[in-house]
């Protein structure tokens, strides 16, 4: 395959016809300038002069004063085409015309000029005219004009030498030295001659033009620009894989998968080396080769290149390919394979091998480094036969295997005459050659700089330099041993063309190459023991805001111990000496990178100069400090991890987590209790030693100290557990027997019981509310006779309350873990009898005062019964108990007062609970009011009707009880009568917001009222004092129209009156819901625009969730959208915050609508206000391009205001996407086929998004790829 770098074989005469007039003749101008420059020597062109300019009947004039650089009969030969110049030292004209009536066009330029016009004037002194046209000529085709018919090329002859004979009557016929070359005869010379550059190359841009990528041969060329090539070797790692490669490319795929190939590994190691090896070793396959430089080239090749469709049989290669695109571009290629079966993809891509483990791709290939026989082979032939043996193993050895840097070594090795010394020197050897500067100083400085700029890349490595400020950048130099800012830039290229820094995206993605070289740059200035920088303290002073994982890559970096260990102690020198003053801390980057670092190479004095700063702090000061405090919480989680830092990582924690001020799930307290888990133990101390430690913090005469050791007890007997995952450094942690963590569970249970006596309350109360947590994981573990005994014998340091909630949990063992239970066992039948209530007090709340498993017995409602005719007999106990059954710990008192009221046949307990509901209000007055409203409503049940209308009626004197009232009433069921009683209170605000709410609730008590009671009944409420009104009466409406749904039309005012109240208003709940069901029921009534509007009201408000109105305003659009879209348009142009807030609510909605676009056109008129508003409302997501966005592009332009809008709306995701590189590639498929439209805007539009798109797609899949590396994902 030829190389077409621009795509040029795609051109077609359609794309010339598409032009207007004044672009042809441009793309004319730049044509003919193309050969001419070409081809000529000095060459004049003039032209073209625009529309309505007079030029003389000629739109271009080349000039040519001397001979030919190539003869036009060698150039024709040489590239297979009709040349646009001539070869004499004589003037050109040129004419371009448009169109099906070019030669109409043509003739009356001739014929109808007064003066004779530069075309004659050319023709005449023996030059040449030619007309250039945008369609296909037809030249052969006789044509009548004036009468007389003549091929297209004799009109235009005759009248251009009948015109020539009135200035010069002798003249000669012209017809030699005229031409006519129409689209066929210009898109052949593009499509044979395939400029890559000038004038006319942005035209290929215009025309959508793909370039067909790059062949083997432009690829090794690359490659050997990019570094130097040594003699290719194999190892047996090497053979098998190159055998593999062609295997791939060779034999049939069975399933779509197998199209495409995976091959990583580090950079440097010869991956592309080994692919050109094995594919240019077989001529019919180098043939098929076609290499994309990027993901990006590889897309456009497939889609808008149609590759597959002209090159069936390609091999594509795609270079470079970050991870994140891999799977992407595999599955794009299968799809466009299709029926091409012979059509293969490898993509090539430096990474760790373990991202082979995730991908989609097989075959998958990883490239390791040389062996060590293949690399002692490779520097023999790179040093020559002469060289000694020991010369040949030591550069072998110090390659680490990196071809390249064998090849590299070995040409320094010859010039110094010996081998380097060791990694350092041939690290620095890497750095710079011999011949780059003058030995001896100068190249010791060259290389040293080089050497600085390498680890301003490792600190800055996803840190976009040209981004950075100038006094930033200086500071990124001056951490690294750099004076300027701009010494980074021309050492940094310096370091790509010697090979060894690799960048993406201009300056914002670095890494050193290879891996041996970072490392051993890092080790030389930053080595403590004669380093430029030692222990990296100007790094850390001036570096500070980029160290965030710099530390993490010397760890990852496998640094020499004895510099990694040398580091450490220069921290902990730091750490040491730090004022006390916990800012200062950050400014020598001991709170994140460094101080992990540290802590994992030294971790015992880490840990004791934690602890000690740390208790040397008094806990109001830790508590202010939390930003600090979460840094070193996170070291000092490690470091208990390490053998020699236990014992001041545990006490450092226990401090922390007194001054706990934090909820996270790893928090202080959570991560200090963690140390003593059981089975998920991460310490080297035995469990025993950590039961010794516990019980020792337990005893602490500090509290709190005790509730936190409290965290450590529940840790132990938790039998399900989490922790976060620590790397093992110094051999394996501790582990215990199941005989031991039985005892210590065993132990733990014991020292919790101890402290259900703790003398400070808050202890005793922690203590026992861990039993509710705990038991049940104690007997499913086998131990619930111990943990049950052990309540058992700590029993008296139970309140009646905490006793009731044991006995709840109880209930809870028996109902669900009765599995685990000893069968012959004493427990928990001891427990529970111990439990048992001796009283009718106890009794009570047993029963009412919990909750769980007890509540749900098939008797239960026989013993609320007998427990109420207890409560009522004799001197009726109960009546001192009203206090407490109307209390917060009497959480089933509102269904035992059912039972209570059937029970209570004399009403004994009425008046006492009557006191006690009248006087409350607000939320807190529920529980009060619904005892005794049930309480009436149990009258009820019991056939007592008409004494609970009496009371009913007496409730209604009284305007203070009107709350009692209406709940009363909807216990006992309203009449026309008792409904108009509680609309009398609603009409005198006599009802608060807790009651009015209760109201809206429950509807089965207004079944036996008329419809035009509840009417009146349900207008009242919409129309009472508060929102809360019409949520009740919303939330009536709704379901009493969905019972019967005949009743919409008399409810409908009444339904549209309620969301009006509300739609201003933050809705939550339940209330949402209904606003949304009571909008999609007026939509179905026809009231589309109704709907429509309050919609837009509650979108247009600054704050809420806004769910329910969005739905509701899809309704409307999907009933009639020409109605929905009038009213959106009249709240858009409202001036005011409310049409602001409405905007951005359209621009953050995920969802589109249809809205009609001449509506919103119409609309719009020539507003561009107007038309970025309606670009923010579309939505672009599909591959026909919506025709409001088409429309806008052609009415405001390609680059308007409103073209921005659209971009922006096209880049913006519909909510969380896992990757915002897919989505851009997503989005660019999508914007390539809108390249196709026969609009020249809109063609221009889709290409300025086309590049917008590719950038973007080109920012995150680097910044993706770069996490994916970072982390090893």
């Amino acid at each position: 395959m030829a190389r077409d770098p621009l795509g040029w074989t795609d051109l077609k005469v359609d794309h010339l016809e598409a032009l207007e007039p004044d672009q042809f003749e441009q793309f004319c101008f730049d044509l003919i300038r193309f050969e001419a420059y070409d081809r000529h020597d000095g060459p004049e062109l003039d032209g073209p002069a625009g529309r309505s300019v007079a030029d003389g009947g000629r739109d271009i004039l080349l000039t040519v004063k001397r001979s030919p650089v190539t003869p036009k009969i060698d150039y024709q030969k040489a590239h297979v085409l009709t040349p646009l110049t001539e070869d004499g030292q004589v003037r050109t004209a040129y004419s371009c015309k448009s169109g099906e009536n070019w030669l109409k066009l043509a003739l009356r330029d001739v014929r109808d000029r007064k003066d004779p016009g530069r075309v004659i004037e050319v023709l005449l002194e023996g030059g040449y005219f030619k007309l250039l046209i945008n369609t296909i000529g037809k030249r052969d085709y006789e044509v009548e004009r004036n009468g007389v018919k003549r091929t297209p090329h004799k009109h235009l002859a005759a009248a251009l030498w009948e015109r020539m004979k009135q200035e010069r009557p002798d003249a000669e016929d012209p017809s030699a030295r005229i031409e006519i070359l129409d689209a066929h005869a210009l898109t052949g010379f593009l499509c044979a001659r395939q400029p890559p550059g000038g004038t006319i190359a942005p035209w290929a841009d215009h025309f959508g033009l793909v370039p067909l990528l790059h062949g083997l041969d432009a690829w090794r060329v690359q490659h050997r620009e990019d570094r130097s090539e040594p003699a290719f070797t194999d190892d047996a790692a090497r053979q098998a894989l190159r055998d593999a490669l062609l295997a791939f490319v060779r034999h049939a795929a069975t399933t779509p998968r197998e199209l495409a190939a995976w091959l990583v590994g580090p950079p440097g190691v010869g991956k592309t080396r080994l692919v050109l090896e094995a594919l240019a070793s077989d001529p019919s396959i180098e043939q098929r080769v076609r290499v994309a430089w990027s993901p990006e080239e590889a897309l456009d090749a497939l889609g808008a290149g149609r590759l597959l469709v002209r090159h069936p049989a390609v091999i594509l290669i795609v270079d470079d390919c970050p991870t994140i695109q891999v799977d992407m571009l595999a599955a794009r290629f299968a799809a466009a394979a299709g029926p091409h079966a012979s059509a293969r993809l490898l993509v090539v891509t430096p990474a760790p091998e373990q991202v082979l483990a995730r991908a989609r791709l097989s075959p998958r290939w990883y490239l390791e480094p040389l062996d060590a026989s293949a690399a002692r082979a490779l520097a023999a032939g790179a040093l020559g036969a002469s060289t000694d043996a020991e010369r040949v193993h030591d550069i072998a050895r110090l390659s680490e295997g990196y071809p390249w840097f064998v090849d590299l070594l070995a040409r320094e090795s010859l010039a110094e005459g010996r081998p380097p010394r060791d990694v350092r020197e041939a690290a620095q050897w890497a750095l710079a050659a011999h011949w780059e500067a003058r030995p001896g100083p100068d190249l010791e400085a060259l290389r040293l700089r080089r050497a600085r700029c390498l680890l301003a890349a490792s600190i800055t490595r996803r840190i976009d330099w040209a981004a950075l400020a100038p006094a930033r950048r200086d500071d990124v130099a001056r951490a690294v041993g750099l004076e300027r800012g701009e010494d980074l830039f021309e050492a940094a290229l310096q370091c790509a063309g010697r090979g060894i820094l690799r960048r993406n995206q201009g300056w914002k993605y670095k890494y050193v190459t290879p891996l041996v070289l970072e490392r051993e740059v890092i080790a030389w200035l930053l080595d403590p023991d004669g380093g430029h920088d030692p222990g990296g303290r100007t790094l850390v002073r001036y570096g500070q805001a980029y160290l965030d994982d710099f530390f993490e890559t010397l760890s990852r970096l496998g640094l020499p111990l004895e510099v990694v260990a040398d580091l450490a102690r220069v921290g902990i020198e730091d750490l040491a000496r730090a004022p006390a003053d916990w800012g200062e801390l950050r400014s020598l980057g001991l709170l994140g990178p460094r101080l992990r670092f540290v802590a994992r190479h030294a971790p015992g004095a880490t840990a004791r100069e934690l602890r000690r700063r740390i208790e040397a702090s008094s806990i109001d000061e830790l508590r202010a400090r939390i930003e600090e405090r979460r840094g070193i919480m996170f070291a000092l989680e490690e470091l208990a991890t390490r053998a020699d830092a236990f014992e001041d990582a545990e006490a450092a924690l226990l401090r922390l987590a007194q001054a706990e001020n934090e909820t996270y799930a790893n928090n202080a307290t959570a991560t200090w209790a963690s140390l003593f888990l059981v089975e998920l133990n991460a310490t080297h101390r035995s469990l025993a030693e950590r039961m010794a430690l516990l019980e020792y913090r337990l005893n602490n005469p500090d509290p709190a100290v005790r509730t936190v050791a409290l965290e450590g007890i529940q840790a132990v007997l938790a039998t399900r557990a989490f922790r976060t995952a620590h790397e093992v450094s110094d051999g394996a942690w501790a582990a215990p027997t199941g005989e031991e963590a039985h005892l210590a569970r065993v132990q733990a249970w014991t020292l919790l019981g101890a402290r259900f006596a703790d003398p400070h309350p808050y202890v005793a109360a922690k203590a026992k509310r861990a039993v509710a947590g705990e038991l049940r994981g104690a007997v499913r573990a086998g131990m619930g006779e111990h943990a049950m005994a052990t309540l058992a014998a700590h029993l008296t340091d139970f309140t009646e309350s905490e006793r009731v909630q044991l006995r709840d949990v109880l209930a809870g063992v028996r109902a669900y873990d009765a599995g685990w239970l000893t069968p012959d066992g004493a427990y928990p039948g001891r427990l529970e009898a111990l439990l048992a209530p001796s009283s009718f007090k106890e009794r009570l709340r047993q029963r009412v005062g919990a909750w769980g498993p007890a509540a749900l017995r098939e008797d239960d409602d026989a013993l609320d019964e007998a427990l109420a005719r207890e409560g009522l007999a004799g001197d009726v106990p109960l009546l001192h108990e009203l206090d407490w059954l109307v209390s917060d710990e009497a959480v089933r008192a509102h269904v035992f007062a059912y039972v209570l009221g059937r029970c209570d046949e004399r009403g004994i307990l009425l008046a006492g609970l009557r006191e006690r509901a009248r006087g409350c209000r607000g939320v807190w007055a529920w529980r009060k009011r619904a005892v005794f409203a049930r309480y009436l409503g149990g009258w009820a049940q019991a056939g007592r009707g008409a004494a609970a209308e009496a009371v009913l009626r007496d409730l209604k004197l009284d305007a203070a009880e009107a709350p009692l009232l209406a709940l009363a009433v909807m216990e006992l069921g309203a009449t026309d009568e008792r409904l108009a009683w509680i609309r009398s209170a609603l009409q005198g605000d006599l009802l608060d917001e807790a009651c009015v709410l209760d109201l809206g609730r429950r509807r089965r008590w207004l079944r036996q009222v008329s419809e035009a009671a509840f009417a009146a009944f349900a207008g009242a409420l919409v129309e009472g004092t508060s929102i809360a009104h019409a949520a009740a009466a919303l939330e009536l409406l709704v379901e009493h129209i969905e019972d019967r749904p005949e009743r919409a039309t008399p409810l409908r005012e009444l339904v549209l009156r309620a969301l009006e109240r509300l739609a201003p208003h933050r809705v939550h709940g339940m209330t949402d819901h209904f606003w949304e069901l009571g909008a999609r029921l007026l939509v179905e009534q026809g009231e589309v625009a109704r709907v429509a509007e309050l919609s837009l009201v509650a979108l247009s408000q600054p704050r809420g969730a806004k769910e329910h109105a969005w739905k509701a305003l899809h309704a409307a659009a999907a009933r009639d959208a020409r109605a929905a879209w009038r009213a959106v348009a009249t709240a858009l142009d409202r001036r005011d915050p409310a049409a602001g807030h409405l905007q951005m609510a359209f621009m953050f909605h995920r969802s589109s609508f249809a809205w009609p676009a001449e509506d919103v056109l119409a609309w719009i008129g020539q507003d561009a206000r107007r038309g970025r508003t309606a670009a923010a409302l579309v939505r672009p997501r599909s591959p026909e391009l919506d025709p409001i966005v088409r429309a806008l592009v052609q009415r405001f332009g390609p680059r308007s205001s409103v073209a921005d809008e659209i971009i922006a709306r096209v880049h913006s995701t519909d909510g969380l996407v896992a990757s915002l590189a897919e989505h851009d590639a997503e989005q660019l498929e999508r914007a390539r086929a809108w390249l196709a439209d026969p609009d020249p805007l809109v063609r221009a539009f889709a290409e300025r998004l086309t590049e917008s798109l590719t950038r973007s797609h080109e920012q995150h899949a680097a910044d993706e790829d770069d996490e994916r590396r970072r982390w090893g994902t």
